[in-house]
């Protein structure tokens, strides 16, 4: 009878034991079992609720040789030591199976930005566009300036813009997967924002004749912290002036060519471009009293008109060693002209009068240039002093020597002399070889 009672009350003990492990069940920390890639610590907690007191419980892994951890069950919730990434656990004595999932993040793709993020801040700038090389499905790309949201987008795939900024600092992007809240950056750029330089300059004398200079000097400022002024460029509104209508120099001075017996007013430019890229631009205008028109023209057999070094020049070329040059008044301002002046500039008396009506001839003689120099005054009180150049030569003769060996390993220089004949040539002349090679 003592057996009997024995035997059930160790049955009752089993039952009851057997009942506490059914009610002992795994769960998770966060509850799905999903944690994303990257993230630290790298996996979830697993835990035993409602363990047995005193009951030692091993986590196993699918695919995993040997226990996981273990833990001894105190009646309540227990967790198992550490962190456990993506797999399949269950324990033994045997209790329920869990899975623990890992997320991938968002795959990283370039933040753009144009103009590699320097801008001159003009008013009304567009500032630097913003955005993304390509996107995903179902992950919400937010920018951030610092700490602060500034916008955001789902775009579902391909490339797009946050939008244009002005707001100089570092700017950064986060992607987050809308479905699984995985995040992470995409990457970080800075906006560079640039003051432009001020353009600004004087003109000195004004109202004067124009046959005088007008001295420009430049007072524009480099605005931007560092950064300094490299490029000057004016335009005088002045094509009667040819190639001289413009000026790279900093501080430049122009002889205005205005031709009457008033006023003139020119609009000058000045554009300005700092090392930073950034420009600005300023007009403003220069009056100077008219000058006379102090223009004439040369004729005469085998005489023709060429520029040499921006000035006019009457050319003769011929067999003679001089030439008779007969020159008429081209003036557009003959009648408010006074006094007519002409240095030959051959050592032989000036021309001098009031009157140039009919063509003036004169005998040059001697090869090469001489100057001519003309002046005219006007019934304004202003002169126009004009420089032409007058050249006489006779035609060239020309030719190279042998020049001796001309075989060799490349590069090799090979010298060519001058033949004598071309010794006696008009100083002057302009000498053109080609060496067959593409150069000359």
């Amino acid at each position: 009878m003592k057996n009997l009672t024995f035997i059930l009350l160790l049955l009752c003990a089993c039952m009851y034991a057997g009942t506490l492990n059914a009610q002992a069940t795994l769960i998770m920390n966060p509850v799905d079992g999903h944690y994303c890639q990257g993230s630290q610590p790298a996996g979830v907690q697993i835990l035993i609720e409602n363990s047995v007191n005193g009951q030692l419980y091993f986590l196993k892994k699918q695919g995993t040789p040997g226990n996981i951890a273990q833990v001894t069950g105190n009646g309540d919730t227990v967790p198992f030591p550490g962190f456990h990434p993506s797999g399949t656990y269950f324990t033994i004595p045997p209790t329920n199976n869990v899975i623990v999932v890992m997320d991938p993040q968002p795959t990283v793709f370039p933040v753009t930005i144009t103009d590699g993020g320097i801008f001159c801040n003009y008013p009304n700038a567009a500032g630097i566009t913003i955005g993304m090389a390509n996107s995903q499905p179902n992950v919400k790309y937010t920018l951030y300036k610092g700490l602060v949201e500034i916008t955001n987008a789902t775009p579902g795939g391909g490339g797009f813009v946050f939008g244009n900024y002005t707001d100089p600092g570092q700017y950064r992007v986060v992607a987050e997967n809308t479905v699984t809240g995985c995040s992470r950056q995409m990457g970080i750029v800075t906006i560079i924002r640039n003051e432009p330089p001020t353009a600004d300059f004087s003109a000195a004398p004004q109202n004067q004749c124009a046959n005088d200079p007008v001295i420009f000097t430049d007072l524009s400022v480099a605005n931007a912290p560092g950064s300094q002024i490299e490029l000057w460029e004016w335009n005088f509104a002045d094509p009667e002036s040819g190639s001289k209508n413009t000026s790279t120099l900093q501080n430049p001075h122009h002889t205005f060519e205005a031709w009457g017996n008033g006023s003139q007013t020119f609009d000058v430019l000045l554009k300005i471009i700092d090392d930073n890229g950034c420009e600005d631009s300023i007009t403003k205008a220069v009056t100077v009293k008219q000058k006379p028109d102090a223009r004439i023209t040369a004729s005469g057999p085998g005489i023709s008109t060429k520029i040499v070094d921006d000035t006019v020049t009457f050319a003769y070329c011929g067999a003679e060693v001089s030439a008779i040059f007969t020159f008429t008044n081209a003036s557009t301002t003959l009648a408010t002209n006074t006094w007519y002046t002409i240095n030959w500039g051959d050592n032989t008396p000036d021309y001098s009068s009031a009157q140039f009506d009919a063509p003036i001839s004169h005998l040059y003689n001697g090869l090469g240039f001489k100057t001519l120099t003309y002046t005219v005054n006007g019934a304004n009180g202003c002169n126009h002093v004009k420089k032409y150049y007058i050249f006489i030569g006779s035609t060239p003769s020309g030719g190279i020597a042998s020049p001796g060996n001309t075989w060799g390993v490349a590069p090799f220089t090979v010298d060519f002399p001058i033949s004598p004949e071309t010794y006696n040539n008009t100083p002057g002349t302009r000498y053109d070889i080609d060496f067959g090679d593409g150069t000359s």
